[in-house]
């Protein structure tokens, strides 16, 4: 129950926020690799933001994450809720697509269980067509950064692939 509390007060977070443009933006996705044998990570995940000019925008992201592991041959996952922050700038805008860059970071803020660890993320998106509601398809880059001895550091390349919503 805290877990989902503090998943709701991250989502909503940004409704406070005030930018010098009024478009709110939403964003739900799924993200994973396949490409290594002795860690995938997956994730669902929401994020909310504002569009603070035309181009420049800001992501507050809360993400279930599933983390598969193989080593020494046996098999076993993670599971965790992550919250983090992400900033973007769009370098492209057409009437087809609309492709932006993100930078971003977060945490799992666990104390003393399993796997603790924060992420870096770099990605490049697109966002397809023109209406309100958008297709998403994302490229990116996650360094996961180990806090305890569960489990080392790791880069992983992932696909992404979701919708947004612009008000």
């Amino acid at each position: 129950m805290m877990k989902q509390y503090l998943m709701l007060v991250f989502w909503l977070l940004p409704l406070g926020v005030f930018a010098q443009s009024d478009n709110f933006r939403v964003e739900v996705a799924t993200q994973g690799c396949m490409f290594y044998s002795d860690f995938k990570p997956y994730a669902l995940g929401g994020s909310l933001g504002y569009n603070i000019t035309d181009r420049f925008f800001v992501n507050v992201k809360g993400e279930y994450a599933i983390n598969m592991f193989k080593k020494d041959g046996v098999k076993s996952y993670d599971d965790c809720l992550v919250a983090g922050v992400n900033a973007g700038y769009t370098f492209l805008k057409s009437s087809l697509i609309d492709i932006d860059g993100r930078l971003g970071f977060g945490d799992n803020f666990r104390k003393s269980e399993n796997w603790r660890y924060s992420y870096y993320d770099a990605g490049i998106y697109g966002h397809l067509g023109n209406s309100k509601v958008k297709p998403i398809i994302g490229l990116g880059v996650r360094y996961y950064d180990s806090r305890n001895s569960y489990s080392k550091d790791y880069t992983r390349f992932y696909v992404s692939i979701g919708f947004g919503l612009n008000y």
